[in-house]
């Protein structure tokens, strides 16, 4: 009596036609997952964009100041306010104007977002292109820094200091004069 079964070739043969079929397959699916990710992050990012929009709007119609930075720092809001639903992004900025146009540059660790306050949210896989675009907050210097001569011209010292911050905001006023220009750490006055 003959049993039925399959031969040891016959299942290997099944094997390599099922492993053959995975390779094909598997770069197509993961192509899929990683756009459905790209598409989920650009979805967040403009739906980030449209929140900080939405929450300047109603802070001018309070007339409230609608100028705002939000900054993101290991997934959690480090400073600045924002009131959503949702992830997080890792790391990044929104910053919003006085005319409720955004700025942003945020990343997931995967994907970055960026946008000028008068473009469109683009989405790319380079993480330093959203770490540069990120305007670096400055520093105002203390008041104690400035001296105004005779003829009004303000100046900095720094010699009681040990540190120069390495970015520096220059004030509208110091000491109640306006300050209208600088050169080579003089400003010029009205």
């Amino acid at each position: 009596m003959k049993e039925k079964g399959f031969t040891l070739i016959e299942l290997l043969a099944v094997i390599v036609i099922l492993a053959i079929i995975l390779l094909i397959i598997m770069p197509l699916v993961i192509n899929v997952i990683n756009d459905a990710r790209k598409g989920a992050f650009e979805a967040s990012a403009m739906g980030l964009a449209k929140v900080a929009e939405n929450d300047c709007m109603a802070n001018l119609t309070r007339n409230l100041s609608g100028e705002t930075e939000i900054v993101f720092e290991n997934g959690n809001i480090a400073s600045g306010e924002l009131n959503f639903r949702g992830g997080s992004p890792q790391e990044g900025a929104i910053m919003v104007n006085e005319e409720c146009q955004i700025f942003m540059a945020i990343h997931d660790g995967t994907w970055c977002a960026t946008k000028e306050y008068d473009g469109e949210v683009v989405i790319s896989d380079d993480i330093d292109r959203c770490l540069l675009s990120i305007p670096i907050a400055c520093e105002y210097p203390p008041e104690e820094v400035f001296f105004i001569d005779a003829s009004g011209i303000i100046s900095m010292n720094w010699a009681n200091y040990d540190l120069l911050p390495m970015n520096l905001c220059i004030p509208e006023t110091v000491e109640g004069i306006t300050v209208t220009g600088f050169e080579n750490w003089m400003f010029s006055s009205l």
